[in-house]
């Protein structure tokens, strides 16, 4: 894993399909697996969702990935709508806290994919490189794991240069209502 640096795999996100997501590493705490008990998952997303759903600059995030009034409705009662997910920015294994500061909700598809996808090639390619089996997706877990930097609470893709499949890189009309929406401060 030496051999692969910072810049080999801040080209290989942008291979992915994120060419802005900014990374830094986490370095493994843990031989073991660290789980969080499903309970405190479960009150942790719930709070989560509610401080996304009431804060103003994350309601701007949220209309800037298009969310409906009802999904930020969702959000606001502490429910994941479809195709959204939090997760925890650096894993527990690497020194990740099971906490509200650690958490981000991002959109599963392809977002979340992408970023599992780029976290297991980390760990296949350690694994190749020591020849050895272990727990974290079938593979050794690396000493150091590149994980996203992110300071939001809501994953913005566009705000990292990342357009719609259209390729024409504008924002659609309900895109456009949402953000002058929240920069006017209205509620929803």
């Amino acid at each position: 894993m030496s051999t692969l640096s910072f810049a080999f795999w801040q080209n290989e996100m942008a291979r992915m399909g994120l060419p802005e997501m900014p990374l830094k590493d986490a370095q493994k705490t843990s031989e073991n697996p660290v789980f969080c008990e499903p309970s405190t998952y479960h009150t942790l997303v719930h709070a989560f969702l509610k401080k996304v759903g009431f804060d103003h600059k994350d309601m701007q995030d949220l209309w800037r990935i298009s969310l409906t009034r009802e999904g930020i409705i969702q959000i606001r009662e502490g429910k994941l709508p479809e195709n959204l997910d939090v997760i925890f920015k650096v894993p527990l294994d690497y020194g990740g806290e099971a906490n509200m500061e650690n958490m981000l909700l991002i959109q599963t598809h392809p977002f979340v994919d992408i970023l599992f996808k780029f976290m297991r090639e980390q760990c296949k390619r350690y694994h190749q490189s020591e020849g050895e089996k272990s727990a974290l997706y079938g593979y050794k877990k690396p000493p150091k794991l590149f994980v996203p930097d992110l300071n939001r609470r809501v994953f913005v893709p566009a705000m990292l240069g990342w357009t719609s499949p259209a390729g024409n890189g504008a924002t659609d009309r309900m895109t456009q209502a949402g953000i002058s929406i929240a920069s006017e401060g209205r509620d929803v």
